[in-house]
């Protein structure tokens, strides 16, 4: 489905490069077609400018005595107000609780640099993926309360304690994942404040609960990867080093006309978002978080086709090795599972 305000005959454009980009690489593709690239977004960029058509995005949310069973939407994010507001983890799961209980345990993590924006003149944090720095959980958590920027993101510790699940409500969770759903997985997230995850979407549709602190998540819908610079990269996820704070790089022509939606997470609450769909995540606290993930290719297949096909035709890893749980994640730590 292509943006309101850009032409069918540009989106069928940017599709085809999008997708022989798949198989020659940047280096080639920008070689052969780079200039192509450069005159579509410069037509673009004009046509939005003189016919401006925003897109129908927008965050469903529901405040708590409003729902009773999980709402999802298979277009937009939904937020459910203190869905997770009596479960066991909200109480019990602290930074304390981790490192008296799995401290030991190691963890890969991401470092946050931060830079001064001119237009503003605002230090916001930029995330650096630091391969093959692996911590105790302990030493992560004391770096933390010291004021590091080091983010531990994606943790598979659910999968491989299946006890800390006891606190969460799998009865009522449980009910956001489709008939066809596919490689269940968790994922835990713990960080100080000012840390973050630039822009990017995965396959997976997420449901995600905010233990503790608050979390800022800024979306996009799926079809704006053309104004976010998202690149087939032929990984199983798509994401952009595109800075939302400076609308004016001249590597993101066409960064100004992507729309958001932004909102903020609280202890207790519940975040259900599609597959494929952009977002950012700022923390605005030290916080602890968990998503509930799971792969549906009728979801994804719906959300976008190129995504799609380019996901079915990914090779860093192949898709056979996507589906299998005990696979080295994206930071390069290898994690057990129990599936």
């Amino acid at each position: 489905m292509k943006p309101n305000n850009v032409k069918r005959s540009h989106w069928y454009l940017y599709n085809t490069l999008f997708f022989i980009e798949h198989f020659l690489g940047p280096d080639l593709y920008n070689k052969l077609l780079g200039d192509t690239e450069k005159k579509l977004y410069t037509a673009i960029d004009e046509y939005i400018t003189q016919n401006p058509k925003p897109d129908d995005f927008r965050l469903i949310e529901y405040q708590k005595g409003e729902y009773s069973e999980p709402v999802i939407n298979p277009l937009y994010p939904v937020v459910l107000r203190g869905a997770a507001s009596e479960w066991p983890c909200k109480e019990k799961w602290t930074f304390e609780y981790f490192s008296e209980n799995y401290g030991d345990e190691e963890v890969a993590i991401v470092f946050n640099e931060t830079k001064t924006h001119k237009d503003d003149n605002e230090v916001r944090p930029k995330p650096i993926v630091r391969r093959n720095i692996v911590l105790k959980l302990r030493d992560f958590i004391k770096g933390v309360k010291n004021g590091s920027k080091d983010y531990l993101r994606a943790w598979r510790i659910l999968d491989e304690q299946p006890a800390l699940r006891k606190d969460f409500d799998y009865q009522w969770l449980g009910k956001f994942k489709p008939w066809d759903g596919l490689n269940l997985n968790h994922y835990l997230f713990m960080g100080g404040k000012n840390t973050m995850a630039s822009i990017h979407c995965d396959y997976s549709t997420t449901s995600y609960i905010q233990v503790q602190g608050t979390k800022k998540w800024i979306f996009y819908p799926t079809n704006h990867r053309l104004f976010l610079g998202a690149r087939p990269r032929r990984v199983n996820w798509f994401y952009t080093d595109a800075d939302i704070y400076n609308l004016n790089d001249p590597d993101y022509p066409l960064l100004k006309h992507a729309k958001h939606l932004e909102v903020i997470l609280n202890p207790g609450d519940v975040l259900y978002f599609p597959s494929l769909l952009f977002h950012q995540v700022e923390n605005e606290t030290e916080i602890i978080s968990v998503a509930y993930k799971f792969a549906s290719f009728r979801h994804g297949f719906k959300a976008s086709k190129m995504l799609f096909i380019c996901f079915m035709l990914a090779t860093k890893p192949w898709l056979f090795e996507t589906l299998i749980p005990w696979r080295e994640d994206t930071l390069g730590y290898k994690k057990k599972s129990v599936y």
